[in-house]
């Protein structure tokens, strides 16, 4: 227990500045993700299912002040938004394919991971 705490603390610590500033750079999300704690891989999945969430959150309440009020209907448009469409795939499976995107990238630094996970799911989920 003790460890995970530390863990927590630790990488609460390597993300404390970009957080503030509303941005983690792709390179400290995949060497947090890359990394062996429990903390990071947790650090990790939570980030990840944070942006899907949050991505689609906002999407949707821009959508539903102007005017779209079936469910259904706003979910289409904002996958139209955002540009990708994903169905069926767990939260591990999603943040894997992040991993992926991010692994295949070369210049990390300067590009937010908010960025680089929409374009992974852009790149990997296009709408038809």
């Amino acid at each position: 227990m003790k460890v995970i705490i530390i863990g927590l603390i630790i990488t609460a610590n390597l993300f404390i500045n970009a957080v503030q500033a509303n941005n983690i750079s792709g390179q400290d999300m995949y060497n947090t993700c890359k990394g062996n704690s429990q903390a990071e891989q947790g650090f990790c999945l939570g980030y990840t299912i944070a942006l899907m969430e949050g991505i689609k959150i906002g999407a949707a309440q821009i959508l539903a002040a102007k005017g779209t009020a079936d469910a259904t209907e706003l979910n289409q448009l904002i996958d139209q938004t955002l540009r990708f469409c994903i169905s069926n795939l767990s939260n591990v499976q999603i943040k894997d394919v992040f991993i992926g995107h991010l692994a295949s990238k070369e210049n990390l630094v300067d590009s937010t991971a908010r960025q680089l996970f929409i374009d992974a799911m852009r790149d990997t989920f296009p709408c038809n």
